[in-house]
Order: C-alpha cells, then sequence, then structure tokens
C-alpha cells in the first residue's frame, strides 16, 4: 500500500512539473514575439500566473529559463522516436528510405515553432554575443537521437558492403546539412510551407548525393 507520504510526494512532484510547464509555455510565446532583450520575468510571470520569484525559484535567471526554451524546442525538433524502425536496413530501398527521413526531417525543423525560434536564435545572438554558447549548446538545426540514429544505420550498411565510408557520423551529417540548405532556401527560411512534392524533391537530391559519394555499386 501507498503511504500517505509517497502519494503527497508525487503530487507535489506533478504540481511542480505542471508550473515548470505552464511557465517554460509562456516564456517560449514571449521570447517569440519580442525577443530576448525585450522579454522580462515579470511578463513571463504574468502570462503564466505566477510570481516573479517563483520563476526565479525554479530557473534562477531569465538566461537559464532561455536555455530551457530552446531545450524544449530542440527536443520537439527530434524526429528519431517517429522514424519507423524498418527504415534503412534493406539494401533495396536506402535511397527511398532515406527520401523518407529527409522529408519526415524537413516537416519537423522547417515547422512554424522551430523555424521562429532558429530566427529568434540568429537575432539574439547578434546582439548578445554573451548568449552564443547557450545559442550553440541548444542549436535546433538538427535533434541529436535522429543524427546518432543515422550514423548509426550508416555504419551498419558500410559494414554490409553497401556504402563505403570509415565517417558514418560525418556522412550523416552531410545528408542533413544538405536538407537544411536547401529546405531553408526552398521555405525562405521556414516561413512559407514546402508542398509535400517539394519536400520530395529536396529530400531525393540529397539522398542521391549521398548515395553517389558512398554508395558501392552491387552487381547486376
Amino acid at each position: 500500500m501507498v503511504s500517505a507520504s509517497s502519494r503527497a510526494a508525487v503530487a507535489l512532484e506533478s504540481r511542480v512539473a505542471n508550473k515548470r510547464s505552464v511557465i517554460v509555455d509562456a516564456a517560449t510565446d514571449s521570447f517569440l514575439e519580442f525577443g530576448y532583450e525585450r522579454t522580462s520575468v515579470e511578463a513571463i510571470a504574468e502570462q503564466a500566473g505566477v510570481s516573479k520569484q517563483t520563476i526565479y525559484n525554479y530557473f534562477g535567471d531569465k538566461r537559464t529559463l532561455f536555455r530551457v526554451v530552446l531545450a524544449g524546442v530542440r527536443a520537439a525538433a527530434d524526429t528519431a522516436d517517429e522514424l519507423d524502425p524498418r527504415l534503412l536496413r534493406n539494401p533495396d530501398t536506402v535511397f527511398e528510405d532515406l527520401v523518407t527521413v529527409g522529408r519526415l526531417f524537413l516537416a519537423v525543423t522547417l515547422s512554424e515553432r522551430v523555424s521562429a525560434v532558429r530566427r529568434l536564435i540568429v537575432g539574439e545572438v547578434a546582439r548578445h554575443p554573451d548568449l552564443h554558447q547557450v545559442c550553440a549548446d541548444q542549436s535546433v538545426a538538427q535533434g541529436p537521437r535522429i543524427a546518432g540514429w543515422l550514423a548509426h544505420r550508416f555504419e551498419v550498411l558500410a559494414a554490409a558492403g553497401i556504402l563505403e565510408t570509415t565517417e558514418p557520423a560525418e556522412v550523416a551529417g552531410q545528408f542533413f546539412a544538405q536538407l537544411s540548405h536547401d529546405g531553408q532556401q526552398a521555405s525562405a527560411f521556414g516561413t512559407i510551407a514546402l508542398t509535400p512534392d517539394r519536400a520530395a524533391e529536396i529530400s531525393a537530391r540529397a539522398a542521391r548525393l549521398i548515395l553517389r559519394a558512398y554508395a558501392i555499386e552491387r552487381p547486376a
């Protein structure tokens, strides 16, 4: 049987988590609308319906809260959990699978919120050089799990004699870099939604570049 003190501890933990979530949501909205400099802790507190001291108690200062906001968007931009585990396992469908990965990557990283945060980062680093490390640590260009996932799949494909590379992480980075560049250009840095056909075209171009550079020719 769960004791009363344990139930109380769980309830308290839940309330704290909910309050943190409300504060982070309010901070995200405020930073995106007004930028880092013009967003005050007082305004965030008012929007979240908490006291300014509560924010300081939970996060310490505005800079730390900004870091938490960026980390949250970065986590939301990570597509690894949405990938079909069967992708990039069949040698006959490597191209098609890379196109699928590319389209999912573009859909998430060019979403309205992720694109807005990316523009926020560019503007704030220019105005506040001291935030450079915070933004670099919490880059939303690509999620770390999907990068690791693709690097591992490339490593397996290389071991199977399908790709020729000793640097699978570098190859994965090249794939994402090509997607990011072409996707940002085609979407005007996330301000214009890509059509499914355009996203497929960009993904196919990136997939072809990778396979031309690293695929081992298979016997007919």
